[in-house]
């Protein structure tokens, strides 16, 4: 699986930040570590939520992440929420981005405070999602929406002005 562009300097920027970046996907271990490993970024994200795998044999074997039933937006395996406000409870943060682009991403984009930053990625199911509840006279998501179409814009909102695109790629300013 090819990277999103900018990922690799999205993830490596906010880890010499000193973020706290945590994977919460529906994926599993061996494929995240894997992909991660691949990409020279194991080592700047800080926990990876997701379905434990493991291999035995030649079979690849894959136990869910959790068992839950109580959030009806959620598949069984995994309520994303639930591991964002897991993770929160034992964490203080003064700025909190979340940045997503499937159908399992809106459940934690409504548990977002005010005054964090939820990235939806432009055309995929949380944008729409996003977008539908906002035209509603309730909207579900209280944090600021920036949508985005690669990771070169999410850095630039997080980190304004620290970084420059040039054609597709960018540079940290000196």
């Amino acid at each position: 699986m090819r990277p999103t562009p900018g990922v690799e300097k999205l993830i490596t920027s906010l880890a010499a930040e000193g973020w706290d970046i945590v994977l919460i996907t529906d994926a599993n271990t061996v494929f995240v570590q894997h992909w991660l490993k691949v990409h020279g970024l194991l080592n700047k994200i800080t926990k990876i939520i997701t379905n434990r795998a493991f291999w035995q044999g030649d079979r690849l074997f894959i136990e869910p992440c959790m068992r839950q039933s109580s959030c009806p937006r959620c598949p069984s395996n995994l309520c994303k929420s639930h591991a964002l406000v897991e993770w929160c409870a034992t964490h203080s943060y003064a700025r909190m981005v979340y940045c997503g682009d499937g159908r399992n991403d809106f459940c934690p984009a409504t548990f977002l405070p005010a005054n964090a930053i939820v990235f939806p990625r432009r055309g995929y199911p949380l944008d729409d999602l996003i977008k539908k509840t906002m035209a509603t006279p309730t909207p579900q998501v209280k944090a600021r929406i920036v949508p985005w179409s690669d990771c070169y814009s999410i850095l630039q909102t997080i980190f304004p002005g620290k970084f420059v695109e040039t054609n597709t790629l960018t540079t940290q300013q000196m």
